[in-house]
């Protein structure tokens, strides 16, 4: 998990456990920003499976 999710999960967890946010609230925030973050992974690691496969069949090619 990267370290700015972790902080933000962190502080979400503390506000909840004080009673700044409800702590639904904060499940919630870090149920988004854990899908975002997983969403983004995801991306990055099928586009460079794409460059990957777009150079083995370039040299194929030659």
């Amino acid at each position: 998990m990267p370290t700015d999710l972790t902080n933000l999960v962190r502080d979400l967890d503390k506000a909840a456990s004080k009673g700044i946010i409800h702590k639904k609230t904060a499940s919630r925030k870090v149920s988004r920003a854990m899908r975002k973050s997983h969403a983004f992974i995801c991306a990055s690691s099928n586009l460079e499976a794409k460059k990957a496969q777009i150079d083995s069949e370039s040299v194929k090619s030659e």
